[in-house]
Parts: C-alpha cells; structure tokens; sequence
C-alpha cells in the first residue's frame, strides 16, 4: 500500500507548459461544472437527539422517529446474509459479481448466477461427506481474499452453518485455540503456506476434513495420510455438489452467522458471536444513510483487499452484494495493489487510517520539497475547503485536474464513495482526503462486537475530526470513567452501545461476556468519547491500557502513540509507563521513507541504522516531539523525555502486531525489556523522578 503515498501533485512545470490561456480555459470550462451543494440528510447541527428524550448523554439517530425505533432491516426481503446475496442475485443474475486478475491481465469475471451454482455445488458437497446442516457445523477459512472465501461463506448461510475465519496472518498457537475452542469440523486452506498450515490444523486432532483451494500435490497427500485427517480439493467438493445437489435451509434472523476471532493485544483471541441480524442491521442501517445520497447500484465496482477476517471488510461486501455490485479481488501481493486499483477502477474505496496517513504524509513531504509546490498546493487546498463548507464536492475544478488528478488517477479515477474505519481519523487528513478525492468520504467507529460499526458520518459531512452520529441501529451512551475525570454529565465517559447489532456474546467464555455486556444489555467499548454540539462522537482517549505513574496522574499510552506517529519522521510508537515514574518513556520506529531526509534537513547525514544511535537526534526529536504534544495538548506528564529509536519494524511476522495491526503491548515489551531499563534508568539519572 506504500506505493499509494507516492502520488505527489503535478509539477509546477506542468502548469507552465499547459500556458495561461489554456488555464483560464479550463478554468472556464470545469468552474461551470461544479455541481449544487449536497443537501443534509438532517440538520447539520444535530445530527443526533436524546433518546426518547431523556438523558442528553444517551442518543440516537436524528433519522428516527419520535418512537425512535431501531433499524433492523433496510429491506423486507433481507433479514440474513442468505437473504442478502439472493437479493443481489435476483438484481443482477448474469452480471458479473466477483473479478480476479492474473498479473498483467485484465479482471476476468464470474457472474452471479455462475457464483450462486458454485455455493450449492459446495455446499451440498459439504452435507453429502456428513458434515450436517445446521448451526452444529463449525467451517474454518484461512485464505487472502478471494472469491473462494465469499463462496465458502455463502454455503455457510445457505444451509445455516457456522463460519470462523482465521486470519491469514495468525501464528500456530492462536489457530490450535480457536480450531479447538470452536471444533471446527472442516477448514479451508488457500494454497500460499498451505503445508505448514496444514500441519497445524492437522495436529488439533479436531478437523475431519481439510478443503484446499486448488490440487493437493503428491506431498500433501502423503502428508494427510500420515496425519491420518481428509484432504479434498474445493473443485472435488464442488463437483460433488453437482452431482448430488441439496435443497437449502436457510438461516434465521438469530441464528449464529460468524465466529469472529477478535486479535487481542493481550491473551488468547476471543470468539466473538455475531448473528444474521447483528450484521444485518449494521448494513441496513449504513444502507440507509448511503443509498439516500448515492445508492450502489449493479454498475459499481469495489476492490476487495482489507482482509475478510475482518468484520468491517465482510459488512462492505454484504452491503454491495445485496445490490448487485462487482467485487474484484486484488491479487494477494500489497505491491501489487496499485496495479490491480488501476485496473479495477474501483467507484467504492474501503481503506484505513493507517494506510489514508501514510498516503497524505508521503504527499506533504513531496510538496514541502518544493516552495512553488506548496503554494500551489495550499491554493488547491483552500479552494476545494471552501467548496466543500458548502457542501460541493466534486473531482471538476481546475485544481482536480492541475494539482489532484494524480491521487485520484492512483485509486482508478472512478472513486465517487470512500470509507474508513478501525480507528479515528485525524480531521487533518479527513479534510485532504475530501480535496484531493473529490468525493464523500465516510468515517465510521465501532468494534467486531457491534457488528463493526455503531456510528458513521453523514452525506455532505465537511469537515470531520468526529466519527459522526449514532447508525440508526443503535443507541450510543457515555458513562462515567471517575479515574480520568470522563462524566456523562459533560458529554463525556467511556462509549457504550445497545440494539440489534450488538454481538450475542464470546464463544464459550462467560466470564468476558459479562465485562462486555453489562446486566442491561450496554455494551461497553473501553473507548473514551465526547458528544459534540452538533450530536457527532468524538473519540479522544482509551479506557483500557491506563497506567498511573508514580505522581499519581493517570495516562493512557495509545492517545500519546496517536500524537507522535503523526511526525513525519516516525512510523509506529510504543509508548511504555512504569507506576515507580512520573513521565513515561517510548520506543519510536524510524520512518524508512521519511526519516534520512527529516535527518539531513537538519544537518545530518547516514544510513537510517547511524541515524537511530544519533544521541544529537535523538535530542532534536524529543524537542519536536514535546511541542507536537503541547499543541495537541497533552499534559506535560504525558509528554516524553526519554526515547529510543530503531529502525526495524513492528510487524505481524514478528509477533509485535496483532493481524488487525494493532501493538502486542506484552511482547513489545519483553522484546524491548533492555531498552525500556536503560530509558528509565537514563530518566532517574535526569533526575526527572523527583
């Protein structure tokens, strides 16, 4: 995805060569072009109300009546998943629904109905090897995306099954946890590391039945032998089906439609139990707000890469098959992604902030290089800001063609609807986006047990630095958090959720149901939030991860990491405190792209590795670093005094990050444990313990 962030604004000297007669003719021409501003879908300053008209701090859609009843379904005809895709079948039967690309090569398409004939094909293959229908069979997945995986699912919903999709990037003892806690019967393995994962599976001693996508080789075969558990390939069960075919028995609205295993950045993964109206309602209610403004149609396209395990890519999927949409799957390889985004040309774009940061930094240091540049830049910027305050927004003002045409260009140039999610966006990247994109972009908030969203923000939303109001699913509430002086009665606590979407529950483990999901149904997210005027959430801290230090303040690393990665010179933080200390210290990660440059703007010179053991800048940086802080005003107990860098990555290969890319805080620190000593021996020589 890195390659994304490499999509500077034109040359200056591109404008000199277009002349200033053809300026002011495009000008002319695409100023005409500008559409009328978007109309709200509510009003703009209260886009949430009270629930039934209590407590100011418990609030739900300003879409909802006076009863403020819940959404739980968009359509009459879809209550589940299985409804879900029908809907979409029956909208676009033999149009295309999945596309998949050899390198080089065009997408080549299946179409719904060629789609729908292989989920009965699979799953009455399933059912006629003894695997029984209903809510008793587990089917584990651990593939990248593709269209096998939707096929596998949709069999799931089709004869009312269970899926528990494995991330790809799961280590051997998380996959023998949840193998074993969920008894999944049947797994499914794409063929990238197949034999190791495999091995791991076959060792549960729990599967009766391995599904490979694509031909076991001889090897494999001897292998399953030996491990004395079934091998098929996915084409052999299809080809069963065929033969054989089996009526569906379709889910209910309650029945268990996913285990969702959430990466914990501590333990063991937790299953989390969502239901076919949990994900529904979700869907149904981000239908609703979406397709008010610019509704999916059968001619929209999507480009499917965050990872399927992940709730939030699957709810973008249910959400364009119900409509009959296209979905293209990239082609495994994040290097490729710009190709296969050229390719696709996407008008749907499901990203990250993580990857949306990356995208601007990397833009604003090719145009800070460049005096011209930046002025040009700052020109396009405040045009389109104005514009957008109007709520026009739009890719056909000079500035598109001139300044963005190239960040559009990099996505496909058809992106019309842009969403992010799995973490809060800064209001600073929310309003480039918007500019340089020329098109909505929706963020939401939620988490895998509120069906992935609980909020979202409106049509026409100018802009940002919130995840918008309540989804008409559910209600939103804040509640006391007397440790960090968070009170409900200020608008601010830690932010709880309550309807429809709301999971059933972890899989086999009452003990964390109950810290989830309080005795009246809330449950309970361990963000920190604060309602608005205009009745959005804004997320401003974490309940969880919070460490007193030795002045008796409290702090919450994952708000002070947020802060500093947002330097141009640093790509992830780990911020650690230690309750015998008073100011925490951190370890930061060079940013390979960005860093030797930031280093010799500043008169320093050598390899990222010289530059890391720079105690010169290692002063300079925590100078920088302090007044990042201040400005975004973090207490001058949260600020860090001691620092060490490095320039190797934390990543999801070396145990550092879950799948989701979040810290593991606990391996972190016993990866880390010598440096961690030094900085806080290095603080109590300081003397900044006293």
């Amino acid at each position: 995805m890195s390659s994304l962030a490499d999509l500077p604004p034109h040359t200056i000297e591109t404008v000199l060569v277009t002349g200033l007669i053809s300026v002011i003719g495009i000008a002319y021409i695409l100023l005409s072009r500008r559409p009328p501003p978007k109309r709200m879908l509510v009003d703009k300053n209260r886009q949430s109300k009270p629930y039934k008209g209590g407590d100011e701090s418990i609030r739900v859609s300003a879409l909802l009546g006076e009863d403020c009843e819940l959404i739980v379904s968009q359509y009459d005809d879809v209550k589940t998943l299985y409804e879900g895709f029908q809907r979409g079948l029956s909208v676009s039967r033999d149009q295309p629904c999945f596309g998949t690309r050899l390198p080089d090569q065009p997408f080549q398409y299946l179409t719904y109905s060629q789609i729908a004939e292989r989920v009965n094909n699979f799953g009455s293959g399933l059912i006629n090897r003894g695997h029984i229908v209903g809510q008793g069979t587990f089917i584990g997945i651990s593939s990248k995306n593709c269209p096998e995986w939707v096929i596998v699912e949709q069999a799931c919903n089709a004869y009312s099954q269970v899926l528990v999709p494995l991330y790809d990037t799961l280590g051997p003892e998380a996959i023998v946890h949840i193998i074993t806690q969920a008894n999944t019967e049947v797994v499914v393995l794409s063929a990238d590391r197949f034999i190791e994962r495999f091995t791991t599976v076959a060792g549960t001693k729990i599967p009766k039945l391995v599904v490979k996508i694509g031909k076991p080789t001889p090897e494999e075969v001897n292998i399953a032998k030996e491990q004395n558990i079934g091998l098929v390939a996915m084409e052999t069960i299809e080809e069963e089906g065929k033969n054989a075919p089996v009526v569906h028995v379709p889910p209910k609205e309650d029945d268990l439609s996913t285990i969702c295993y959430t990466s914990g950045t501590t333990g063991k993964p937790k299953g989390a139990m969502l239901t076919h109206r949990n994900l529904i309602s979700v869907c149904s209610a981000a239908t609703s707000i979406l397709n008010s403004d610019q509704p999916v149609t059968p001619d929209d396209e999507y480009l499917s890469y965050l990872p399927l395990a992940h709730v939030f890519e699957r709810i973008m999927q249910v959400n364009l098959l119900m409509h009959g949409a296209r979905i293209c799957f990239f082609q495994g390889d994040v290097k490729l992604l710009l190709n296969d985004l050229a390719a696709c040309k996407p008008t749907i774009f499901a990203s990250v902030p993580r990857l949306l940061n990356r995208i601007y930094d990397k833009t604003m240091v090719a145009v800070n290089a460049s005096p011209i540049k930046k002025k040009l830049f700052q020109m396009a910027m405040r045009s389109k800001q104005a514009d957008i305050e109007k709520g026009i927004i739009c890719k056909t003002t000079i500035w598109d063609t001139l300044v963005f045409k190239k960040i559009q260009a990099g996505l496909g140039g058809r992106v019309r609807v842009a969403v992010t999610g799995a973490a809060p966006l800064s209001q600073e990247v929310m309003i480039f986006l918007k500019c340089a994109l020329g098109c909505d972009v929706y963020e939401g908030y939620g988490q895998t047990e509120s069906g992935a969203a609980a909020t979202l923000c409106m049509p026409g939303e100018a802009l940002g630095g919130h995840v918008g109001p309540p989804l008409p699913c559910n209600i939103v509430k804040v509640v006391d958090v007397p440790d960090m002086e968070y009170y409900a009665k200020n608008g601010e606590g830690e932010v709880c959720f309550k309807g429809p979407n709301v999971f059933k529950g972890y899989l086999h483990d009452e003990f964390k149901t109950k810290e989830a999901i309080d005795s009246d149904g809330w449950l309970h997210s361990g963000d920190i939030g604060k309602w608005l005027d205009n009745g959005c959430l804004k997320i401003i801290d974490r309940k969880k991860h919070i460490v007193k230090l030795s002045n008796g303040e409290y702090i919450a690393p994952e708000k002070i990491e947020n802060c500093y990665t947002r330097h141009p010179a640093i790509m992830q933080a780990f911020v650690h405190a230690n309750s015998l200390y008073p100011f925490p210290v951190a370890i930061l990660v060079a940013d390979p792209d960005t860093f030797e440059g930031w280093a010799k703007s500043r008169g320093f010179t050598g390899t990222i590795e010289e530059l890391c053991k720079n105690r010169e800048i290692i002063k300079i940086l925590v100078t920088e670093l302090d007044a990042d802080g201040k400005e975004v005003g973090l207490n001058p107990f949260e600020r860090i005094k001691q620092i060490c860098l490095i320039p190797d990555q934390f990543t999801i290969d070396n145990e550092m990050l879950t799948p989701t890319f979040k810290l593991k805080r606990t391996e972190v620190v016993k990866s880390y444990s010598t440096h961690i000593d030094t900085l806080l021996a290095n603080m109590k020589l300081s003397g900044a313990t006293k």
